[in-house]
């Protein structure tokens, strides 16, 4: 048997030793957010983007990442978290993505079971403390594909809503319209 890479000898139990061989992990932000993780990439400690201020000890100096499988829990999580936070989510940014984080890019991350998030999704989820995944770590779903975080201008956030006339603006030349979330959001990728 061949000996185990450096990063797995480092794990904490054999669970995160079996999740470094398992493939990537997936991360849920804000388009908003994309701008400066293009250029700057994951890092840890940044505000948080779900819940409330129960959980800002916990997620101080976190990355949280989930499995596949969590992907559409995290995405309505941060829809809800959107629309308790912002009269206009689409227009302050807030509008969900998903970012898939390289396997090859866990080498130098101190990954461990967030048990906080794998109770509340009910599916594996990951903190990360340490070294910040870069830019070239990154791919974001556009809606379409997985595209380098770099090409985020291809996702069309207004597609993530259902928009329509507010009776309450009949002027033509004064229309606001409504937008809220799809049940489903093409942004959301099917994994």
């Amino acid at each position: 048997m061949p000996a185990a890479p450096p990063h797995v000898l480092r794990a904490v139990d054999e669970e995160v030793a079996r999740r470094f061989t398992e493939g990537p992990l997936y991360h849920v932000t804000y388009h908003g957010r994309l701008p400066s993780i293009a250029e700057e990439g994951l890092t840890t400690g940044q505000a948080r983007s779900i819940g409330g201020p129960a959980y800002d000890e916990h997620v101080r100096g976190r990355l949280f990442l989930t499995e596949p499988e969590g992907v559409s829990f995290w995405m309505h999580r941060a829809e809800n978290h959107a629309e308790a936070n912002s009269d206009d989510p689409f227009g302050d940014g807030y509008v969900p993505v998903a970012l898939r984080v390289s396997p090859d890019c866990f080498e130098n991350a101190e990954l461990e079971r967030d048990e906080h998030g794998t109770r509340d999704a009910l599916v594996d989820a990951w903190m990360v403390s340490g070294e910040p995944f870069g830019p070239e770590c990154l791919e974001v779903y556009t809606g379409s594909r997985w595209a380098p975080v770099e090409e985020y201008g291809e996702i069309d956030p207004e597609s993530a809503f259902n928009t329509e006339s507010n009776p309450d603006y009949p002027d033509e030349d004064d229309k606001e319209f409504l937008r809220y979330f799809k049940y489903r959001s093409p942004l959301e990728p099917e994994l």
